[in-house]
């Protein structure tokens, strides 16, 4: 293994027994001495390799992998992933091999430390990179779930010890946790995980409002305790002359739980009226719905508020009765009854797989719920066309509110809440959701989009010639309804774009005096292809007809060498076709070489040079008011182009210096620069500056990574620029 050439061992000295001394302890509670003599082995060869690394609090960063262990030492994780934790980040950090790992610990930890390791920063701010990542942990968790307890481990330390973090870091690695590894830990059923990553989450976020909340919570702590206590002893009371085994406890709304009800619903705090509640553990499923019978006998219960998630359990295995009741001064309390199995399920999830390995029954269910819904991000990956499209999809599926619905059959179907019979037909199959015509909502006919409740029982009616409507869009919740209605759509368009592209290129094709189906033979298509990287006819016929080419640049290039003067000398950038014409750059977007580029002709008959992605340039294409042409850069050495980068950074003194002193050594010619307020002590810096490529342009942001004020560069568009 690699080793770092540092020295010092911080506040443990030269003896890392001590430090493995705590974690040793906890593990021989569950595992035997070879188990524990592996995990050691882990342990001093992370520790060797993590000699001399300092975490930003000051700690030598072996504390940190050695937390992540004791946190799934709790949850009870066999040996290979609390020696996988140890070493998850040695990979990444130290220049030691998968082989390597392979070689010492054997192919099972060498593959779960691979999988942590290539689930990277997953970046807030660039949805693309963010998306691509996600799917990487989709990937590892479906290999092994193992991958994503390890990985929410490691952010719960991180969280926990964020505060030694700059401001700027703790917002951005709150920000990421509270979007994507809270909601995670909630759909995975690890409810304690969850509730700390939101709570930290919130705190670091929004300080000044979590610490409003927390002190309105202890303020009003007292008077609801004594109301607590009250209603628990007579419940207690009560249950015990039914001969009903319970225990009796308080609990409390986290600070994030409070504030997002406030927000949502536009309540005071004093309008919140579920922030101390009453949970009842029973020994059996039967007890749990006697206890329900006398806890009413009791206190009147409010109309509506009854949920039986016991009858039909949440997707992350969550079972439970809750009922709201009328206290003793007339205020609302929600009280929670279910055994014990049911309340280890709730606070540990799939961690109760290794937990509690005594009551499969539930677990097997989790298990099997926690696999659909892999799978089904999974397909929803494989299917979506952007990286964006897929990340928008990852959360509407990975926080939702949900119904319980049933198919004539009597199978339970689980939905978004607000979703339709329009969800319901797709959830059944693609192709019912594409032929459904109607529906029957409880026997009686009703509306595809008709928003479903919880009990109801939905036929689909069906219809041979039917298709999705655009509309549609509009009424579903699910993100399979949504991406096999746009996949649908987009199919059709791309059908009817072939039709016309072949129209449009045989008309153009006409005036030159060719027929496309008598004189266009195989051979000029092989030729076309060759020239323009296109390899169908039908995928050349679909950008004709969805404008992202021209007609009459395609009829001239298929034809070249009967109609076309092969002597002129190519302009730049280079063109499919000669000829004198004016050439200039987009300001909108600012192409450089290496680029992808598309050129659109103006009113003018000058050329202007758009990089693909360039929202200007797809508003002129997408509304067929631009004739666009195939280019592609030409000998563009030594010459420089102007662009535009931005640059998030702490505002200190003598910041902006030091990042115009990091450009200036990679040759760059400074053209303008303009600062603005980011707030929390950061500032935005806008620069324009002259380039010679895209990879001149990386070596920019390479070295302005460096930076150690920096957070974010990136490049802008006219319309961020300042």
């Amino acid at each position: 293994m690699a080793k770092k050439n540092h020295t010092g061992n911080g506040r443990f000295g030269s003896n890392p027994d001590m430090m493995f001394r705590n974690l040793s302890k906890e593990l021989s509670e569950y595992l035997g001495k070879e188990e524990i003599s592996f995990v050691y082995k882990a342990f001093r060869c992370s520790y060797d390799a993590h000699q001399g690394q300092k975490r930003k609090s000051g700690e030598p960063y072996v504390t940190h992998p050695v937390a992540v262990a004791e946190v799934l030492c709790r949850w009870r994780l066999d040996h290979q992933a609390i020696a996988a934790a140890i070493l998850h980040d040695v990979i990444e950090d130290t220049g030691a091999t998968f082989e390597q790992i392979r070689s010492l610990f054997g192919l099972s930890v060498a593959e779960l430390v691979d999988g942590v390791s290539k689930i990277t920063r997953i970046t807030i701010a660039t949805k693309d990179k963010r998306a691509e990542n996600f799917g990487k942990m989709l990937l590892a968790m479906a290999r092994d779930m193992r991958v994503i307890m390890i990985k929410l481990a490691d952010r719960l330390h991180n969280m926990r010890t964020l505060s030694a973090m700059p401001l700027v870091k703790r917002k951005s690695i709150a920000k990421e946790t509270m979007e994507i590894y809270a909601p995670i830990a909630h759909r995975l059923g690890l409810n304690d995980v969850f509730q700390e990553l939101q709570t930290l989450s919130f705190q670091f976020l929004y300080p000044w409002r979590f610490n409003i909340i927390r002190t309105a919570v202890d303020i009003s702590m007292s008077d609801q305790n004594k109301i607590i206590e009250s209603m628990v002893s007579k419940i207690t009371e009560q249950l015990n002359k039914s001969k009903i085994f319970h225990i009796v406890t308080g609990r409390e709304k986290n600070p994030y739980s409070i504030y997002n009800k406030m927000k949502l619903n536009k309540l005071s705090f004093s309008q919140v009226t579920d922030i101390f509640g009453i949970r009842i553990i029973v020994q059996t499923v039967r007890d749990c719905y006697l206890c329900l019978g006398e806890v009413h006998n009791i206190f009147r219960p409010f109309p509506g508020q009854f949920k039986d998630y016991i009858a039909l359990p949440k997707n992350n295995g969550y079972q439970s009765l809750h009922t709201s009741v009328m206290g003793p001064h007339g205020n609302q309390v929600e009280i929670q009854i279910r055994t014990q199995d049911m309340q280890n399920v709730a606070e540990s999830g799939l961690a109760a797989h290794w937990l509690y390995k005594s009551n499969p029954i539930e677990l097997t269910e989790l298990q099997k719920n926690t696999h659909i819904w892999l799978q089904s991000l999974l397909e929803i990956q494989r299917s979506s066309n952007s990286a964006q499209e897929f990340l928008e999809y990852v959360k509407i599926d990975l926080f939702p509110d949900e119904v319980y619905v049933f198919t004539p059959r009597g199978e339970i179907k689980t939905l978004p809440k607000g979703a339709t019979a329009i969800d319901f037909a797709y959830n059944i199959h693609t192709n019912v959701g594409h032929k459904a015509i109607g529906c029957k909502i409880n026997g009686l006919s009703g509306s595809l989009k008709t928003e479903l409740k919880s009990g109801d029982m939905i036929e689909v009616i069906l219809g041979d010639t039917s298709n999705p409507k655009i509309s549609w869009l509009n009424y579903v919740r699910s993100a399979r309804a949504r991406l096999s209605i746009r996949n649908f759509l987009r199919t059709r368009q791309y059908d009817e774009s072939i039709a016309l592209g072949e129209r449009l290129l045989a008309r153009s094709l006409s005036s030159l005096g060719i027929s496309l189906s008598k004189n266009i033979t195989d051979k000029h298509w092989e030729n076309y292809f060759k020239r323009s990287g296109y390899t169908s006819k039908e995928s050349a016929f679909a950008d004709l007809g969805l404008g992202k080419s021209a007609a009459t640049i395609v009829a001239r290039s298929l034809v070249e060498e009967e109609i076309i003067d092969k002597n002129s000398p190519p302009e730049h950038p280079t063109l499919p076709y000669s000829g004198d014409i004016a050439i200039r750059t987009a300001d909108c977007c600012r192409p450089i070489p290496g680029d992808t580029i598309v050129g659109i002709v103006g009113n003018d008959k000058g050329l202007t040079i758009h990089t693909c992605d360039c929202t200007v340039a797809r508003k002129q294409i997408s509304n067929k008011c631009a004739q666009t042409i195939d280019i592609e850069w030409g000998n563009t050495k030594h010459k420089m182009f102007s662009t535009s980068i931005a640059v998030l950074i702490e505002n200190r003194r003598g910041v902006l210096g030091k990042l115009t002193s990091k450009i200036a050594e990679t040759g760059s010619d400074i053209s303008s620069v303009v600062m603005e307020d980011a707030g929390d002590n950061n500032a935005t810096i806008h620069l324009s500056l002259s380039v010679y490529d895209r990879k001149h342009l990386a070596a920019i942001f390479r070295k302005v990574r460096i930076i150690p004020e920096s957070t974010k560069v990136w490049r802008t568009t006219q319309s961020e620029r300042k």
